[in-house]
């Protein structure tokens, strides 16, 4: 506060204050008018006074002129005589603030944008300009300034070309988690393998958190930002912390963040004249929730002993175990994708309703992490039971537990070329080859009661240990397959031979005696022999070509010509050459004794 009175605020000071004013160099942003009534009997009042530096200055105190600028345009208050003010290479700077494409949030300011101002000083080791600021803080978001070296580490990375709702959906169906499958992301994989199991009591030795040193870096490269008019680095104001050296702050969260930017002397003269456009991004902190799945005690399957070493808990007058614990990632504002189970002992219950939560960033004093989705389940009211022909339709039905599949009066499928050999189901971990097919001893046939009709009970141990359930329409259902059994078709092999022209089937050859005499007399005969390929396939157009001979032979409907690649089934080939050779031999015939076979080569079939 300035005392309005000759005594301590003179012509002098009165003077150098209106030439600061006139000058630029102060601006007055609050000034309140005096009464009468401020002053007291001895004709002195007081009045304060707010000063703003002026744009392109900055005020230091006397005689600290060499110290280390700031922030411009800040408030200051004190004597006008302990300040000097000195020229600036100020650097105006719009700066956006915006959360990131992969949190759900895209297209939405973080802060509001603003216009900042800065002096760009020169660093005599570097021999380049170098300006900061603070940047604001948001809660349960990370600053970013180059999302692309993390981006990498995702399920699926955005292209940049998504719409909003695209985004959206691609967070929630887990798109935006990181991809632990294929990289190694968290401090339990780099010490125990990429595979390994989740540990994340396992913390960084250099950053104190439970990421990887490799992902820990990546952070780091996406707090800087390399473009054509300057060089941006995110940093930590605050040394309290693991992780807080500048350009070495890993995935943790910056505490009092800052905006370094650093300009070559081209950069500066280019920003002194044009400014800067700066964007800040904020990601979501990535962080793991829990979900609970809850059974009653009774449909459980385990044992009393079992039960010992259990959570148990009663909901509705039901007593139910706690019987598996999933840890799941997701993003810090996003829901939760919590989801039933569907294998083992649930394939016998049902999940109650319960809903998605929005995921938060903590753990609670038990050691729970984070966000908890309770899931629990009764008894389901029947089962599915699916008849899988493809050829006939067979309406599916619900079968409650302890009850059997109706068979009597249903009409067996049908299937050209084959009779139905009854129903058989898929055994309980049963694998597809290559193609997606399964090998006969995958399935299990069905037998049938005494008056000749299919019967297949529900029961727990069929569910549980026996079939394999698969999922239609997001339910999951006993599929029941029909066993064929080809039916029989009869093929005929005609036999073919290259007709004798008596001219392109001949070849002569003169050796001694009057050879010039005989050459000449059987010159059309010297060439070699050439044959007249045929066109398989076109019978009627073969007319160098005669039938000598033709058999027939009985296959089944499913014969491949081929065969199957694991040799389990003889080529339909194989069984025509097995019996083309004898029967071309008959056809051919002998002639003066001698075995007309033995003069041509099979061509083909």
């Amino acid at each position: 506060m300035n005392k309005l009175s000759g005594k301590n605020f003179g012509r002098l000071q009165y003077q150098k204050l209106m030439r600061r004013l006139c000058s630029g160099d102060v601006l007055v942003i609050k000034a309140e008018p005096l009464s009468v009534e401020s002053f007291d009997e001895a004709r002195e009042g007081g009045a304060r006074i707010v000063y703003a530096v002026g744009s392109g200055w900055r005020i230091v105190p006397v005689g600290e002129t060499g110290n280390e600028g700031t922030v411009l345009r800040e408030v200051f208050q004190g004597q006008l005589s302990d300040y000097e003010f000195v020229p600036a290479n100020v650097v105006r700077m719009r700066v956006k603030y915006q959360y990131s494409n992969t949190g759900g949030l895209a297209g939405i300011d973080a802060a509001a944008p603003g216009i900042v101002e800065a002096e760009a000083r020169l660093e005599k080791t570097s021999g380049k300009y170098e300006l900061e600021f603070p940047l604001p803080e948001v809660k349960g978001f990370r600053v970013v300034l180059a999302p692309a070296p993390l981006n990498k580490y995702l399920v699926t990375q955005p292209t940049g070309n998504e719409t909003a709702e695209e985004l959206r959906e691609m967070l929630e169906r887990g798109d935006f988690s990181v991809d632990i499958a294929n990289h190694s992301v968290y401090a339990y994989q780099e010490k125990h393998g990429i595979d390994s199991a989740p540990d994340y009591t396992i913390l960084s030795e250099t950053y104190g958190n439970r990421y990887s040193t490799e992902y820990n870096r990546v952070w780091n490269d996406a707090r800087i930002l390399q473009t054509e008019d300057y060089t941006a680095q995110a940093y930590c104001g605050s040394d309290t912390h693991a992780g807080h050296e500048i350009g070495n702050h890993g995935a943790n969260a910056l505490v009092k963040p800052k905006l370094k930017v650093t300009l070559t002397e081209e950069q500066l003269k280019n920003a002194l004249e044009n400014g800067l456009n700066i964007n800040v991004s904020y990601r979501r902190n990535a962080t793991w929730y829990t979900v609970n799945h809850w059974v009653p005690k009774d449909l459980s399957g385990l044992t009393e002993d079992e039960l010992q070493n259990r959570k148990i808990k009663e909901e509705n007058g039901v007593p139910y175990v706690l019987l598996n614990t999933e840890n799941l990632q997701g993003r810090v504002g996003g829901l939760t994708r919590a989801a039933a189970k569907t294998e083992g002992v649930y394939t016998l219950l049902a999940p109650l309703v319960f809903n998605q939560k929005l995921i938060e960033n903590r753990v609670s004093n038990d050691g729970v992490i984070g966000t908890v989705v309770d899931i629990y389940y009764r008894a389901a009211d029947s089962y599915r039971v699916i008849f899988d022909t493809d050829y006939t339709y067979i309406p599916r039905q619900q079968v409650p537990l302890g009850e059997y599949v109706k068979f009597a009066g249903m009409a067996e499928p049908q299937r050209k070329g084959y009779t139905f050999a009854g129903w058989q189901y898929l055994n309980q971990g049963a694998q597809p080859d290559e193609n997606g097919e399964y090998d006969e001893t995958a399935y299990t046939p069905l037998e049938k009661d005494g008056s000749g009709v299919y019967t297949l009970k529900i029961t727990s141990e069929l569910l549980t240990q026996n079939a394999k359930l698969q999922e239609t329409a997001g339910v999951l259902a006993l599929h029941l397959y029909p066993r064929w059994e080809p039916n029989t078709t009869q093929i005929t092999v005609i036999l073919w031979t290259e007709d004798l022209d008596g001219l392109t089937d001949v070849q002569a050859k003169v050796t001694g005696g009057t050879s010039e005499y005989y050459t000449e007399k059987y010159k059309p005969f010297q060439d070699p022999v050439t044959s007249k390929e045929p066109q398989l396939g076109s019978v009627g157009s073969n007319s160098n070509y005669s039938n000598v001979g033709s058999f027939t032979m009985t296959v089944d409907t499913d014969s491949s010509l081929e065969g199957t690649p694991d040799g389990d089934r003889k080529s339909l080939r194989e069984d025509i050459q097995a019996q083309v050779t004898e029967h071309f031999k008959t056809s051919a015939r002998d002639i003066n004794g001698t075995d007309a076979s033995q003069f041509y080569a099979q061509y083909g079939f």
